[in-house]
């Protein structure tokens, strides 16, 4: 056995489809290359043996293949609080370590024969898509159209003709690690809305969570046929009304069959399409509720 190397790990279980994915740091793979050499089982195979020893807090890797001619084997110590069974949920990164400061982008993608059954709900007004949510339960799903609501479209569940529509479908779950997504982002040009540029670090988080599904040209899901998000976000609103001034609060409305964010300002109060930025002059204050 080679010396232990201390390593950071996150462990996430995904489902019995695939069975159980361990991710390690960059950082640390790249001193495990330096210090084991190109020949390390760890760079030359795909399937993995790994045992937890929770006496001595460590997880021990062994390789199944059989291009590696030697019984090489290493411990690798998880530097977590407490050992974490292979078999548990653990869909949260090391917010702790800085590899994993980013949060973690949930993806879902539908493959045919494959995945895990979830809930859906989609969130649209007048068939204008707010929203997807994707959750493992019933229960789960309506706390997160709740809290997204909140976080994207303060006030649209409380319009008249907002809708929520709910399904099941098999799909596969696909996260993107946040040190992942992080380098990816450097390479990725700003969104752009009207005249005004996003960095990808906010729109990229913010619409992963806004449409977590992954068309893949299917087009239904189920009954369920996917549309692409034409409504404005409150991040998007507030990028746009920013230029002209600082903004205290931002509520989406309906008004004269309208849909409209109102943004409040420390200057004055303001009105926008939540479809196309564009600002709008003649809505009343008197008409809000």
């Amino acid at each position: 056995m080679k010396s232990v190397q201390p390593i950071i790990i996150s462990v996430q279980d995904a489902g019995k489809e695939r069975g159980t994915r361990i991710y390690f740091s960059y950082k640390d793979l790249k001193k495990l290359k330096e210090n084991l050499g190109e020949n390390f089982f760890l760079f030359k195979n795909k399937k993995l043996l790994a045992t937890i020893d929770p006496i001595n807090e460590t997880i021990i890797i062994s390789s199944f293949g059989k291009l590696v001619t030697s019984h090489s084997k290493i411990t690798l110590r998880n530097e977590l609080d407490s050992i974490m069974k292979l078999n548990d949920n653990m869909g949260s990164n090391l917010d702790n370590h800085e590899d994993f400061k980013k949060k973690r982008l949930d993806f879902y993608i539908p493959i045919k024969g494959t995945g895990d059954n979830y809930w859906i709900a989609e969130i649209c007004i007048k068939e204008n898509l707010c929203y997807y949510c994707v959750a493992t339960s019933q229960t789960e799903l309506r706390k997160n159209v709740q809290e997204i609501s909140d976080k994207h479209f303060p006030g649209l569940l409380e319009l008249e003709n907002t809708q929520i529509n709910y399904f099941t479908s098999n799909l596969v779950y696909s996260p993107v690690p946040g040190y992942v997504a992080e380098n990816a982002f450097k390479k990725i040009t700003k969104k752009k809305i009207k005249d005004i540029e996003i960095l990808p670090s906010i729109s990229i988080p913010n619409d992963a969570e806004l449409t977590p599904i992954i068309d893949m040209d299917m087009g239904k899901i189920n009954g369920l046929s996917l549309k692409k998000r034409n409504l404005l976000a409150k991040y998007e609103i507030i990028a746009i009304a920013t230029k002209a001034s600082s903004v205290k609060n931002a509520m989406i409305k309906e008004i004269d069959d309208k849909i409209l964010w109102y943004i409040s300002t420390m200057e004055e109060d303001i009105f926008f399409d939540a479809i196309t930025g564009e600002e709008i002059n003649e809505i009343k204050l008197l008409e809000i509720d």
